[in-house]
């Protein structure tokens, strides 16, 4: 796996993870609300899947679920700086004169 693929699949499964955090957020004063976790796996040649979406049965805090929104956000922007340094790296190379 090249560097794009694998910020590739940093940047799908954290849009998953965002998406089960906002529903998380949304749904916080909701009776009998069971939050869900992302849960992510390593790729063997690099990389990350979604392994699983499990729901905890514990009651949805607030604060948890927006520090776990700002954790996925910055792996977000981690993983599309790498695939912006990819570019720029393959158009720097492509520009070259021989």
């Amino acid at each position: 796996m090249n560097t794009l693929d694998i910020a590739a699949s940093g940047l799908q499964v954290q849009s998953v993870s965002l998406n089960v955090t906002a529903h998380n957020i949304a749904n916080v004063s909701t009776e009998n609300f069971a939050p869900g976790k992302a849960l992510l796996a390593d790729v063997r040649d690099g990389g990350v899947v979604l392994d699983d979406v499990r729901y905890t049965g514990q009651d949805a805090d607030i604060a948890r679920e927006f520090v776990d929104m700002i954790n996925e956000q910055r792996s977000f922007e981690a993983n599309a700086a790498v695939v912006k340094t990819d570019q720029d790296m393959f158009d720097s190379l492509f520009s070259m004169k021989v």
